[in-house]
């Protein structure tokens, strides 16, 4: 086909792509897309939004009153900090670019507004604004006529500038216009022109500093970033880096801390010299070899940032003041001796040094009228206090946090959950991340570690983090009054329980980003700031508020209920038919009042959603099919992981025989589903090998998405593995379960490793192990099994031998470990010992050897004559994962004198036989006369002596061994069928 041919289907085909960007992104005079690099951009529209320019001297709380007189509410505005630009808020969204385009000209009848801008969403979830003026440059060819152009293109555009940015043939012009609709349209217009190398409005934009530092333990610190690092719920934080890139705190904001003393001379605090209060030593440093809860405290808030050391603190550029108030008791048992006068002095000393926020991780054994009376006067005076709830896991606060002018707080896990140790109740203020928390020790070989760093956890920890939030605000906003600094910290907390206050978060997790990212002001003047209005913008002195959604009734769209109109399709949830989506035509194909949107089965009249499985598919919609999968990738998944992903509930993956290892085919997650992970002819030929190591750490299943027993892993071999980093340890070789409580059955645990729970480690869990073998599993605490917070691991009918290094099952913290018809023998660290002592004898548990049938081999299947099999065991049920029958090889055949070995004695049995027809010892009288007769000729000869000979001693084949002979009776081979 010739360019003459082809040329006129270019021009049709540029055209209907023009044709397109008019319908999809927007009419002509309300354009949501620019051009960039030659290509259109679509911009999503912020349909609560409008940036409003007001004129010099406006106030915009009076605006935004007289803005709902002419017709569009504003629940509230706020400075862009771009001269008097402001973001304004709609009280009802807008249905599209034509709606707020109608928005915009309603707001522009007020003189005192220069400029409205729709709002669009940027990158990172950013903001994009419109202004007046526009950035254009002419194609090189072209430049020449670059006046002329814009005269032609945009006679009302006005040029303020020649080669703009020292770049031949680029302008800044400015428009007319006070519509960014407008403005957008004429950069679109100058854009499209084919003399026109590029145009775009002059955008105001966010943006972040996106710092991460380089402190080498930051990865470790979840309560600032949670990226599911220990397996928790990601983003349970405190928001603590996107908190840094507004403020990391400054030198001249202190926290006393009140405690045992900090390290002085630690290189990863940020301090000033602190001072003691206990006659024992000049500077506020420890005293005492037990003296190291203050530092491990201290790291908590001002650990340095981007020194390449150590962990990092919340508020890490702000500076910390030991103040030592007791004396830690030796031996280290975690109580300490003070006064009451030494906390009273310490906290006038913190007066004079300027302090603003104190903290103080402990509950005293008394109370006091002097200390009550300080801290009273102290908050009084601008400084913010925080303690420790405690760690007694019941509902009161210690002392002090029980006081009305300090903040008790509560800690929290990486779920989210109150921990299992920490106080609750009335006196809760706030809650913050308060387990595994990785901090400073004590250097050298001071201090709770052998290192300078460690994993601890208290409410001794939540409480500075807390602290090191209050430091952040007054870092932003010095002149805060002590109230005000509490008020903003409670109010822009992420509420974690029901709304509003409640005994377990208080007001809640406390994020550091909300609380440094709004500003302290109130446009409406009714006496509450905007973090803690409930209806910022509108004048609300009583914060009426009818549904419990935290949005006050003036605000509110639905103030009846309380779940709102979430999706902006003017429906109120009560009402709505599918209440998390847009669908403002409430379309319902089969007339079952479940909105198509939102409908698991489209087709079906299912009023009440049936979806036994909880896979999201309704039951009359189901659909289950089996994922096969291959080591060679050329299944019907690539990968065992690859295959789960692919599933719905009910589905079934069934591996193939082979070795299963590398990326996919470790790590497995079972994402929460109901499914049947299976191997298609057991587990002797389906094998999951991680390769893991204590230097390379891989598990086989890391299973954290609240799987139960309709979840099934069955007939696998799980092998090799070594526990990754959970719990500040190396934890569950073989499978962790995390929050998990699957159904694991007729699967063999062999060489895996850990230092806790060398085959498995429940947390949170109660997983049930049916005919499973665990041989040769090692860890320092539970070898096979480690049950760990509140778990319950079950056993039945299984093996539990040679496990290596520890007993074999170890639990902690409420768990426990319960067998039934299982053996457990021969292993290092004691058999019926751990958690499950006292249970040999119980519920048809015993110790006696399984009789593998080669276990120096790993050939784990059993004997006939075994105790695990069916009809030698009072369960009258198969024990482990394989089945009985060992398939004799010609080896074991030739093991004449029963020494698990081929030795010279059995080759003197045979001579004897075959040249001096002796009896070959008992065993030979009780098989055929040519048990010996290895070539099948009929008689024993010297050939079949030679032959024997040679596979003795190298290793050659011996000949046939079926069918022609070599079925020794039973007792020949005792071990054997």
């Amino acid at each position: 086909m010739s360019a003459v041919n082809t040329y006129p289907s270019r021009v049709f085909l540029i055209t209907i792509f023009f044709v397109f960007l008019g319908c999809s992104l927007g009419t002509a005079q309300t354009p949501t897309f620019y051009y960039y690099q030659g290509g259109a951009v679509e911009l999503e529209l912020v349909n609560n939004q409008l940036a409003v320019q007001y004129q010099p001297g406006i106030d915009p709380a009076v605006q935004s009153a007289a803005m709902a007189r002419a017709g569009v509410s504003i629940v509230t505005t706020t400075p862009t900090g771009i001269g008097a630009w402001y973001v304004a808020e709609l009280a009802t969204s807008m249905s599209g670019a034509q709606d707020a385009d109608a928005q915009i000209r309603t707001l522009l009848n007020s003189p005192d507004i220069q400029f409205v801008s729709p709002v669009f969403r940027g990158l990172n979830n950013g903001r994009l604004t419109i202004t007046p003026d526009i950035l254009m440059r002419v194609k090189e060819d072209s430049r020449p006529a670059g006046p002329a152009i814009i005269a032609r293109l945009a006679p009302d555009l006005a040029v303020t500038e020649h080669e703009f940015g020292n770049m031949p043939g680029a302008y800044k012009l400015h428009s007319s216009s006070r519509n960014g609709f407008e403005v957008l349209h004429q950069a679109n217009l100058l854009a499209e022109d084919p003399q026109v190398a590029w145009a775009e409005p002059d955008m105001h934009f966010t943006a972040v500093h996106c710092l991460t530092p380089n402190d080498p333990g930051y990865p470790n610190l979840w309560g600032i970033n949670n990226t599911g690092q220990f397996g928790g719920t990601p983003d349970i934080d405190m928001d603590g880096n996107l908190a840094w890139d507004i403020s990391t705190g400054t030198s001249t904001v202190k926290i006393v801390i009140l405690d045992t003393g900090v390290q002085q001379d630690h290189p990863d605090i940020n301090q000033e010299t602190g001072r003691d209060f206990t006659g024992d030593i000049y500077d506020g440093g420890p005293g005492n070899a037990c003296d190291n809860h203050g530092t491990t405290v201290a790291g908590c808030v001002t650990a340095k940032i981007n020194n390449a050391l150590g962990t990092v603190g919340i508020a890490p550029d702000c500076r910390v003041l030991s103040a030592r108030i007791g004396v830690a008791t030796v031996p280290c048992n975690g109580t300490w001796s003070g006064s009451y006068s030494w906390t009273v002095d310490a906290l006038a000393w913190a007066e004079t040094q300027g302090v603003r926020v104190s903290n103080n991780s402990n509950s005293y054994g008394g109370t006091s009228s002097a200390i009550t009376a300080k801290y009273n006067s102290t908050y009084a005076n601008g400084m913010v206090h925080f303690a420790s709830a405690g760690n007694d896991g019941v509902d009161q606060s210690g002392y002090p946090a029980s006081l009305a002018t300090v903040n008790s707080v509560s800690a929290i896990n990486y779920f989210g959950d109150l921990a299992s140790f920490s106080n609750y109740g009335p006196d809760i203020s706030v809650s913050a991340p308060g387990t595994a928390v990785y901090t400073t020790d004590r250097t050298g070989t001071d201090g709770y570690y052998s290192g300078d760093y460690g994993y601890v956890q208290g409410t001794s920890y939540s409480a500075p983090y807390a602290a090191g939030a209050a430091a952040l605000i007054i870092a932003v906003e010095p002149t805060l009054t002590a109230a005000e600094v509490e008020d903003k910290l409670r109010c822009t907390s992420r509420d974690m329980g029901d709304p509003g206050r409640d005994e377990i978060y208080g007001y809640g997790l406390v994020n550091t980003y909300n609380s440094t990212s709004q500003p302290w002001t109130d446009t409406d003047g009714d006496g509450y700031a905007e973090p803690c209005d409930n209806c910022p913008g509108v004048y609300n002195p009583l914060q009426e508020e009818s549904d419990g959604d935290g949005v006050g009734d003036s605000c509110d769209v639905c103030p009846l209920d309380r779940y709102d109109d979430a999706d902006g399709d003017s429906y109120c949830a009560d009402v709505d038919n599918c209440p998390a989506a847009y669908n403002p035509a409430q379309d319902d194909a089969d007339g079952d009042n479940v909105g198509d949107l939102c409908d698991n089965c489209l087709t079906d009249y299912n009023p009440l959603q049936e979806d036994v499985d909880g896979d999201g598919i309704g039951d009359s919609c189901e659909i289950i099919r089996t994922w096969y999968v291959q080591t060679d990738g050329m299944g019907d998944a690539p990968t065992i992981q690859a295959a789960i992903d692919s599933t719905t509930h009910g589905d079934t993956v069934a591996v193939i025989d082979g070795v299963y290892a590398g990326v996919g085919n470790r790590e497995i997650s079972l994402r929460g589903r109901r499914i049947l992970l299976t191997s298609a002819n057991g587990p002797e030929t389906a094998i999951i090998d991680p390769a893991g190591s204590s230097s390379t750490p891989r598990r086989a299943f890391a299973l954290n998405q609240g799987e139960d027993a309709q979840t099934v892993i069955e007939r696998l071999t799980i092998r090799g593995g070594y526990g990754g980093t959970f719990n500040g340890s190396a934890s569950g070789g073989g499978i962790l379960f995390n929050e998990s409580s699957p159904l694991v059955k007729n699967c063999v645990f062999t060489g895996n490793a850990a230092v806790a729970g060398g085959a498995v480690y429940a947390f949170r869990s109660a997983p049930l192990l049916v005919n499973c073998t665990f041989v040769d599993n090692s860890a320092s605490i539970g070898s096979a099994v480690f049950s760990y917070d509140q778990s319950a691991v079950t056993l039945e009918n299984c093996i539990i031998a040679y496990n290596l290094t520890s007993s074999p099952a170890a639990c902690y913290e409420a768990s426990s470990a319960t067998a039934a018809c299982t053996d457990v023998y021969g292993n290092a660290g004691g058999d019926w010992m751990g958690c499950l002592a006292g249970q040999d004898g119980a519920n048809g548990n015993f110790s006696i050897d399984p009789l593998f049938c080669n276990l120096d081999e790993g050939e784990l299947s059993i004997s006939d004559n075994s105790p695990c099999a069916p009809a030698n065991n009072d369960c009258d049920t198969l024990i482990g994962a394989l089945p009985t029958g060992c398939a004799c090889d010609c080896a074991q055949y030739c093991d004449l004198d029963l020494s698990n070995s081929i030795n010279p004695l059995d080759v003197a049995y045979i001579v004897n036989y075959v040249y001096k027809q002796l009896d070959a010892r008992a065993v030979l009288v009780a098989c055929p006369g040519d048990n010996g007769d290895w070539d099948c000729s009929g008689i024993v000869s010297p050939v079949d002596v030679a032959w024997y000979v040679s596979f003795v001693y190298k290793s050659s084949n011996v000949g046939p061994c079926e069918p022609c002979g070599c079925t020794p009776y039973p007792d020949n081979c005792p071990n054997y069928p």
